[in-house]
């Protein structure tokens, strides 16, 4: 179940993402909600059918038997670990190869500041 959002915004963000799915598993979808938006979708991501958020409505199509696997289906989730693992290693390689700024820089060192502020300069009065 979706969350009452203001003007329907997350509900219809989330039936965005209906199509995404059956098309990534090749798999129909028949998504039935009483806040949100109703709707079929075939295993090509079409949307055979569609009823709006809070309405009273009977959705009718014909889904069919998958026919075909989809890439997501025959190689799993190991592509969003690999993403990971690249990442991962991304993160921790540019840690330990951090640059230095370059030499001529007048770069301000911790001894630049101190606590107390400058003392001016006696000056002589005739």
């Amino acid at each position: 179940l979706d969350p009452v959002a203001p003007y329907g915004f997350v509900q219809a963000v989330h039936a965005a993402y209906t199509p995404f799915r059956a098309a990534e598993t090749g798999l129909g979808i028949v998504r039935a909600e009483t806040t949100a938006y109703s709707m079929i979708v075939d295993g090509r991501g079409q949307i055979l059918a569609e009823a709006g958020s809070g309405t009273e409505e009977i959705l009718q199509a014909e889904l069919r038997k998958p026919t075909r696997r989809t890439i997501y289906l025959l190689l799993g989730d190991w592509f969003l670990y690999l993403c990971g693992i690249v990442v991962l290693a991304g993160v921790l390689t540019g840690a330990r190869g951090r640059v230095e700024p370059a030499a001529d820089i007048d770069t301000p060192q911790p001894e630049d500041f101190t606590s107390e502020p400058p003392q001016a300069e006696p000056t002589l009065r005739n």
